[in-house]
């Protein structure tokens, strides 16, 4: 299913490509994408397939320079130009959420689901993602790989975004394409 996001009031709403509107009442954070993507299976009766890749290589870019790293491994952080610490050399790009912000990541992972904004964690509002970064010793280039631009943002929100975007598997609407007019009829 192909849609986009539409703002109708106070929640979002998929619009689908042959015009089905779908109210899912996404208000903004209060469901996880997982939960997201549970309703609409549900709501429509999608069956999905796996869609992870198995093989195959991923392309890193740091600073105008590429890697391609095979499938399941990290990029060999010495054939960059990067200014870690010595503790961030060896975790390299891939282990640098683990060591800065797992913690914050398993504290927040405890709360319930749909607990938005985090009365608990309240604090983490008041600082940027940049500011806790450099708190915690990370290196300039750690907090650049980590943030992706978003040092400004507030470490609330970055943390709790983290935990809502990492999906362990990727999935696909089996038979690919649907006839929307047919798919939808009985809904």
């Amino acid at each position: 299913m192909e849609a986009q996001s539409v703002r109708v009031g106070g929640s979002y709403t998929l619009a689908s490509r042959c015009r089905w509107f779908v109210a899912l009442k996404l208000r903004r954070r209060e469901y996880k994408h997982a939960r997201a993507h549970t309703e609409v299976r549900k709501t429509f009766d999608l069956q999905l397939d796996p869609f992870w890749p198995e093989s195959g290589s991923n392309v890193f870019l740091w600073r105008g320079k590429r890697q391609v790293v095979p499938f399941g491994k990290d990029p060999d952080v010495s054939q960059f130009n990067v200014n870690f610490t010595p503790e961030e050399r060896k975790v390299g790009f891939g282990g640098l959420e683990d060591k800065y912000l797992k913690p914050l990541q398993e504290r927040m992972r405890a709360l319930p689901d749909d607990t938005w904004p985090v009365p608990q964690m309240a604090e983490l509002g008041d600082i940027s993602l940049g500011d806790y970064l450099h708190k915690q010793g990370a290196s300039a280039d750690a907090i650049q790989a980590l943030s992706l631009g978003f040092e400004r943002d507030s470490l609330l929100d970055f943390v709790h975004d983290s935990l809502s975007h990492v999906v362990p598997k990727l999935w696909k609407i089996r038979g690919g394409t649907i006839n929307c007019r047919s798919h939808w009829r009985r809904w």
